[in-house]
């Protein structure tokens, strides 16, 4: 799956996007490149709004969730492997989606995993990342 950055402004995201308690307003400024395509590895929902794991140019080691609005999708087609998971967050009324890997749908604690540098979950991301970017 591929999607083209068309804004890195939070002025250009719709009012229901801004949320100062995790820095999403209008002057917010995100690290994507207008024009460049970037590679989704998982599609999740938060707080009502669509967001992407994308690998943004902070060049973290992991991919991180940028609104849906800052993107044009290119390219809809999922790998064939992907799988749907749902993760109960401390609140049990509240849970989130995720649509990516099976590693990483399957497992609650993958992404924590993978953001503190666990070895098999870098390995396992390292292998999937070459699967999408195929």
């Amino acid at each position: 799956m591929r999607v083209r950055c068309i804004s890195n402004s939070g002025e250009s995201l719709p009012e229901p996007c801004y949320d100062s308690t995790i820095g999403i307003m209008p002057e917010s400024m995100f690290p994507l490149t207008i024009g460049r395509i970037y590679v989704v590895y998982g599609i999740t929902t938060f707080r009502g709004h669509v967001r992407y794991y994308v690998l943004d140019d902070d060049q973290l080691p992991y991919p991180v969730w940028r609104l849906a609005p800052l993107f044009d999708l290119l390219d809809g087609r999922l790998p064939s492997s992907w799988r749907f998971g749902y993760f109960r967050l401390d609140s049990a009324d509240v849970g989130v989606p995720i649509i990516t890997f099976p590693e990483w749908a399957n497992d609650h604690y993958f992404y924590e995993r993978l953001v503190d540098g666990d070895p098999d979950a870098v390995a396992t991301f390292a292998w999937r990342r070459t699967e999408a970017e195929g």
